[in-house]
């Protein structure tokens, strides 16, 4: 909650993961710069970064599914990393997540112009069922963020409204921005 609200500090230097790092709402990742700050995974994990309702404990993410406006991951503010991987990976997920800040931030995938479009996304955006929710990603202001070697930099088959980008680059993708596809 915002009342326990701490910072995480990620020191400059290259950090592997195994598995995908779960993101409660209130939290704050802050790293030394997104050239200093590299977070790497070479294992086949399906995300890398994506957030999670409140009713998650350490190692139990909840899932969407219990998601509501009263639990859904909210002030999320990511700054200053790389996400990497080297197989078909998504970068960072955002599930349910409104109100949300992320700057300085480079994701880079393994995809390369001639390889097969797959499912691997720098940025996606889900909500809570495909019909409108009001549990929806919403309200989320990306500042300086890099997305590069991807069959989509963003996606969303979901209703996502109201985004802020400032300063954002795509390239070396498939697709820009999916809206829609599936």
């Amino acid at each position: 909650n915002p009342g326990s609200r701490v910072v995480l500090h990620l020191e400059a230097g290259t950090y592997t993961i195994d598995d995908t790092i779960y993101i409660p709402p209130y939290a704050t990742i802050v790293g030394a710069g997104s050239e200093k700050t590299v977070i790497k995974t070479t294992s086949s994990i399906t995300e890398m970064f994506k957030t999670v309702n409140s009713s998650s404990t350490p190692g139990a993410p909840a899932d969407k599914s219990t998601t509501t406006t009263l639990n859904q991951a909210t002030n999320v503010q990511i700054k200053g990393i790389t996400l990497e991987t080297t197989l078909s990976n998504k970068g960072l997920v955002l599930d349910c997540c409104k109100d949300s800040v992320f700057e300085d931030i480079q994701i880079k995938g393994a995809w390369v112009r001639g390889n097969a479009f797959n499912t691997d996304v720098g940025i996606e955006h889900n909500n809570l069922s495909l019909v409108s929710s009001v549990v929806e990603t919403k309200n989320n202001n990306f500042k300086n963020i890099k997305v590069n070697g991807f069959t989509y930099a963003v996606s969303s088959d979901w209703d996502t409204n109201n985004h802020s980008w400032t300063d954002c680059n795509f390239y070396n993708l498939g697709y820009g921005t999916a809206f829609g596809t599936n």
